[in-house]
């Protein structure tokens, strides 16, 4: 690799990404809505994934949903008020 600087904002991108599906998705946890279970058991997506579904659907209609885009910008304000060590 020629210029491993290049990867610095991706990387970073990616895991801002990370850690924002992780806190949106404990605090979406509370929510009624829920991924669809298979016969098998299992989600037929993951939670990251669902959240992140949650999330680009939030940006590309972010006129319409700016009451929704700033609540979830609240986990990334005040993480701890939404991840708990307990």
């Amino acid at each position: 690799m020629r210029h491993p600087e290049h990867l610095a904002r991706p990387v970073t991108l990616l895991a801002t990404a990370c850690v924002w599906s992780h806190l949106l998705r404990q605090w979406r946890s509370s929510w009624k809505e829920k991924p669809v279970l298979k016969k098998h058991g299992y989600a037929a997506q993951s939670l990251f994934h669902y959240v992140l579904d949650y999330l680009r659907a939030t940006f590309l209609h972010l006129d319409e949903q700016q009451t929704t885009f700033l609540q979830c910008l609240q986990p990334l304000r005040q993480p701890r008020k939404f991840l708990s060590c307990s």
